[in-house]
């Protein structure tokens, strides 16, 4: 799904692995970082616009709170 033509499949993926926490899931997220295609994700009660690269970002700051945690 990483990898999918799809801006809003690419930030959806990203978004649901940074909730999982998977360690396994930074490299792949990691390239994901420049990717500023914009999508919109429903949050909190509420349609928000947001990019491919903030919702990478944010899983990877996920993944590396999991990791301290450890």
């Amino acid at each position: 799904a990483l990898d999918s033509p799809r801006a809003d499949i690419r930030g959806l993926a990203a978004w649901a692995l940074g909730r999982l926490g998977l360690d396994c899931a930074a490299a792949p997220l990691e390239r994901l970082l420049t990717d500023d295609a914009p999508f919109t994700i429903f949050l909190d009660g509420a349609m928000r616009d947001s990019a491919v690269s903030a919702a990478a970002r944010e899983a990877l700051m996920a993944i590396s709170a999991q990791r301290r945690k450890a």
